[in-house]
């Protein structure tokens, strides 16, 4: 898992909106610790009933390659999204989270005096 243990709930969380963030986090990250005790569980399962059988790794991988390929036939129905829209959509959720803090912070008639 490596950089995708760190890099994904960082982006969820830049992009989710402030009223469900934590909960777009906190189901990544149950979805998967779920999905690693499912595997432990099965290949557990396995290892006992064929036991010390020279093709049970075989089965294993078989297993666990299911959800892999769910997954890659489910991205190909994703419909394709457009060059950069994901920099255009954080840069405007800034700008738009930004700019009220910003005008609270300098009122206008302080922010002409110190330009001039």
């Amino acid at each position: 898992m490596g950089a995708a243990s760190i890099v994904v709930p960082v982006y969820l969380a830049e992009l989710a909106p402030l009223e469900i963030r934590g909960m777009i986090t906190g189901r990544n990250e149950l979805a998967i610790v779920s999905g690693q005790l499912a595997a432990f569980v099965i290949n557990a399962i396995i290892g006992i009933v064929l036991g010390d059988e020279e093709g049970a790794w075989r089965v294993m991988f078989f297993i666990c390659a299911i959800p892999a390929a769910a997954l890659f036939i489910g991205m190909l129905r994703m419909p394709e999204s457009r060059a950069g829209s994901s920099s255009t959509v954080t840069t405007s959720v800034r700008s738009r989270s930004s700019r009220p803090s910003a005008t609270r912070a300098v009122p206008r008639s302080n922010s002409r005096r110190s330009a001039a």
